[in-house]
C-alpha cells in the first residue's frame, strides 16, 4: 500500500467528516474494509437532462425502493445523473452570469438514507453534494449533514452508467 498526498477536489475523491467538521475522522482513519459495500444506484438521468438543477428527494428513493427493494444497511448509494459524461469545461454548467447549475441531493433524502436506512455513504458524479441552486440558500447544510453523521461521500464518480441498480 502506498500513500499519496494531493490537493483535494480533483477527480474522483472521498470526503469524510474532517472535510467540513472540526475534529471529525480523517481519510487515513477509514479502512479499506469500510468501503466494500452493497451498491445502490438511483438513476435520475432523464430528470437531470430536463433540469440541470434537479435535486434527489426522499420520494425519488421511495420510487427506487419500490422497483429494486429496500436499501440495505451499510449500503453505498449513488445518484446517477450521467453528469460525468460532460466535457470537463462543462462540469460547472455556468450560466451567462457565471452561476453554476448541476444536480444534487436534498436534505430530506440524506436524512432518510442515514436515519431510516443507515447507509455507510453516498456518491455522485458532480463536484458537490448539493445542487448550487440550493446550496447558496442553505450554506452547504446538505453536505455538512452527511459528513457530521460520520458517513463518507465520493464525488466526481465516473462510469456510473456501467453499474447495475443493485449490486
Amino acid at each position: 500500500v502506498h500513500t499519496y498526498t494531493v490537493v483535494g477536489q480533483y477527480g474522483t475523491h472521498v470526503d469524510v467528516g474532517a472535510h467540513m467538521v472540526k475534529n471529525a475522522r480523517t481519510l487515513e482513519q477509514v479502512g479499506p474494509e469500510e468501503m466494500v459495500l452493497p451498491l445502490c444506484v438511483i438513476d435520475k438521468v432523464a430528470e437531470v437532462a430536463a433540469n440541470a438543477d434537479y435535486v434527489m428527494t426522499r420520494a425519488d428513493i421511495a420510487t427506487w425502493e419500490a422497483a429494486h427493494g429496500k436499501i440495505p444497511e451499510k449500503a453505498f448509494v449513488v445518484f446517477r445523473s450521467d453528469w460525468s459524461k460532460r466535457p470537463r469545461e462543462a462540469m460547472d454548467n455556468l450560466d451567462g452570469d457565471g452561476n453554476r447549475h448541476f444536480p444534487g441531493w436534498r436534505l430530506d433524502a440524506l436524512r432518510f438514507l442515514v436515519e431510516e436506512r443507515n447507509v455507510a455513504g453516498i456518491g455522485h458524479e458532480t463536484s458537490d453534494t448539493e445542487a448550487p441552486a440550493t446550496s447558496s440558500a442553505t450554506s452547504y447544510e446538505v453536505e455538512r449533514y452527511i459528513l457530521e453523521q460520520g458517513r463518507f461521500q465520493i464525488e466526481l464518480l465516473t462510469n456510473v452508467d456501467r453499474c447495475p441498480p443493485v449490486g
